[in-house]
């Protein structure tokens, strides 16, 4: 892993990298530790990037130091191997966590993903979680649904830092941004410190760009207006959601619990399924630049950062032109709709990785 250029010119923007998709062979061969000192400055793990070191074999060690005790089975054993990843990364950045004053510097972790329409499951593996990786540079991934809002205002009231995820909305951006709010101001009312807890909502950029077009090709539009949109709506939406990122923190219901120390959620921008295409990935991460905000890439992308160099941030520029694209698209889709829909499909894909990855270890198991 390499490509200081583009970590540099992120940060002189105040944007933070986080990599999408690490596990253990990153941490064991130091190139962890290279990429936090090149200016790496968060971690995400996720159920697909796990299964492939282990059918390889990157966790045998574990395996045969663990599976022959009582009541072991797939989802415990999952467990065993992702805590101690999350503790041994945890441990690696945390120098970050501190330099920042804890506003970077997180490991982040999947709950399990079938408690995500369930308000008390998602408490009580939130908090189990928690107390099991035991770091305070956790940060727990929890997705955007109307039983987990509940959920994120009582976890952050518990001091407890949550990636909310799967966003594809701006009404749902805008029913997370008050979950965080309403928590650390039941926080600060309990006499508690808001400083020491953070959030991030993050976007699924790609995700969106593909289902529209699918969803224009589907509906026969003509190619000209297929190119007008095509790559171009998720970034509308993202410069919508930065502007009224920007009104939240520029408030004076903001500013008290500034005053008190609390940190902004920032917005997370996921690009990790768009295509591998240099110039598509190029015209995401140079449109998606933004002051305190987050920007998350996989592992390959990562490794081709002196590939890309972005100039200037891009957030703040034609945000009047990304409203009007927006609603010209209203007139040939839903967008809420469209955001439902992909929730729920991305929801069951998370289900089917998750599922995936217990059988792999299932085997794995049976092979000791």
């Amino acid at each position: 892993m390499n490509g200081v250029n583009l970590l540099k010119s992120l940060r002189q923007q105040g944007q933070s990298v986080w990599l999408d998709g690490f596990e253990r062979s990153l941490i064991l061969t130091g190139q962890l530790q290279r990429s936090i000192d090149l200016g790496l400055r968060g971690l995400l793990s996720n159920f697909t990037c796990l299964e492939q070191p282990i059918r390889a074999g990157s966790y045998d060690r574990d395996f045969r130091a663990i599976v022959h005790q009582p009541d072991i089975n797939a989802r415990s054993l999952y467990e065993y191997l992702i805590i101690q990843d999350m503790q041994l990364a945890a441990d690696l950045i945390k120098a970050v966590h501190s330099q920042t004053h804890a506003s970077d510097g997180f490991v982040n972790l999947d709950l399990p993903p079938q408690v995500a329409f369930d308000t008390q499951a998602t408490l009580t593996e939130a908090h189990r979680l928690w107390q099991s990786v035991g770091w305070s540079n956790l940060m727990l991934k929890i997705p955007a649904t109307a039983a987990t809002l509940p959920a994120i205002v009582q976890l952050i009231q518990d001091g407890i830092n949550v990636n909310v995820t799967l966003l594809f909305s701006q009404v749902v951006y805008e029913q997370v941004a008050e979950a965080y709010l309403r928590g650390l101001e039941i926080l600060s009312m309990q006499g508690k410190s808001v400083s020491e807890v953070a959030s991030v909502a993050s976007f699924s950029v790609g995700h969106l760009d593909a289902e529209i077009a699918t969803q224009l090709q589907t509906a026969g539009q003509e190619r000209v207006l297929r190119e007008l949109f095509l790559g171009n709506v998720a970034i509308a939406q993202a410069k919508v959601m930065y502007q009224h990122y920007q009104s939240i923190y520029q408030s004076d219901r903001w500013q008290s619990l500034a005053h008190l120390g609390a940190q902004p959620q920032r917005l997370l921008w996921d690009i990790t399924s768009i295509e591998n295409d240099h110039f598509r990935t190029q015209h995401y991460i140079q449109s998606l630049m933004g002051e305190s905000t987050v920007l998350a890439l996989t592992p390959q992308i990562f490794q081709e950062q002196k590939l890309y160099s972005p100039s200037e941030a891009d957030l703040t520029v034609g945000v009047d032109v990304a409203h009007q694209m927006l609603n010209n698209l209203e007139q040939l889709i839903s967008l809420e709709t469209l955001a439902d829909r992909l929730l729920t499909e991305e929801l069951q894909r998370s289900q089917d990785a998750y599922q995936q990855l217990l059988s792999a270890i299932e085997q794995k198991r049976q092979s000791f």
